[in-house]
């Protein structure tokens, strides 16, 4: 009777050593995938802001060089407009010149 008592003392020990090795498995697993999960959505989201951040360097660039093209084009445009009022007013001058010689008697 005692070898009985002392077999279901034993399997008890056993059996409670046995589950705190499973549940402590358990939770190890949990933890591990857990982390595992938290870092593979901050590797996504990390990804997701460095295509965003390409696509905006990206857009920038451009609006950059068309507003460099459109200054330049602009400047060539009044440097045009400067040489033609220029040439305008050589015209006037020749003008009043030849009108003025002709009103003198």
């Amino acid at each position: 009777m005692d070898n009985d008592i002392t077999q279901s003392k034993i399997g008890k020990v056993v059996f409670n050593q046995i589950s705190l090795i499973l549940a402590l498995t358990g939770t190890i697993l949990s933890a591990f995938t857990f982390l595992t999960n938290l870092q593979h959505k901050t590797d996504i989201q990390l990804v997701k802001l460095e295509a965003k951040i390409e696509a905006t360097e990206s857009i920038n660039a451009k609006l950059q060089n068309i507003k460099d093209n459109d200054l330049h084009e602009l400047q060539i445009k009044m440097d045009v407009l400067l040489k033609e009022q220029i040439e305008i007013q050589k015209s006037i001058t020749i003008l009043q010149t030849l009108i003025l010689n002709n009103k003198k008697p």
